[in-house]
């Protein structure tokens, strides 16, 4: 675990498609986070989160799904067109089974 990871949880109604999750590092640098469940292949995403992560791509943006084993899959921003449509099929950037190594997910996730 990093205990230097900040994580803010956002509820915003001004703006859809943001982000549920934003995290500031050690360094400052900001990550923004969709928190997705799902107990089949398909991920639920509104074309205003869609349009976010495109719009947002070149920035550090994820989206995090965790399925009905409890695995996590990790996508960049940049599939979020693919995880619509594809859902649990498009290749992640990282999968963690069941039981997670957080210290490896953090690691990867939020990189030094």
């Amino acid at each position: 675990f990093r205990p230097d990871l900040v994580f803010t949880r956002l509820e915003s109604w001004a703006s859809q498609g943001v982000p549920d999750l934003v995290v500031c590092d050690e360094r400052g640098k900001f990550y923004f986070v969709e928190l997705k469940t799902t107990k089949t292949a398909s991920v639920r995403l509104s074309p205003h989160q869609i349009s976010w992560m495109t719009q947002h791509q070149h920035a550090p943006t994820y989206i995090f799904v965790r399925d009905k084993n409890a695995d996590v899959f990790v996508f960049g921003g940049d599939q979020a067109i693919m995880v619509a449509r594809s859902g649990l099929l498009t290749e992640p950037v990282h999968k963690f089974k069941n039981p997670a190594q957080w210290s490896d997910f953090f690691r990867l996730t939020f990189p030094l």
